[in-house]
């Protein structure tokens, strides 16, 4: 069966050539030969000044009107549950 579909060939992982702890020494140089990002110290605009100075101008937890909430006042009536099932009895003839 020339040109049948194979599933491949069986999986053989490659063997762990790295040294193991301790067989092997770190390369002191490598630190010292690399350039380092510093972090610097200087005054950074506030990217957040806008939202402060927003948010001063609002009123704080507990200082608010409760009446101006007005979701489900005078809604009697407006939407109901509907009431329990009741079954019907069928008055169709049976089979036969």
């Amino acid at each position: 069966m020339k040109g049948a579909a194979t599933m491949g060939s069986k999986y053989r992982p490659a063997k762990n050539e790295n040294p193991g702890p301790g067989q092997y020494t770190a390369d002191s140089n490598r630190a010292s030969n690399s350039k380092n990002g510093k972090i610097g110290t200087t005054k950074r605009p506030d990217i957040w000044e806008d939202q402060k100075k927003a948010g001063e101008a609002q009123p704080g937890p507990g200082n608010y009107i409760s009446s101006t909430n007005t979701f489900g006042k005078n809604m009697k009536g407006a939407a109901t549950m509907g009431s329990k099932y009741r079954a019907e009895k069928n008055s169709n003839p049976g089979p036969g």
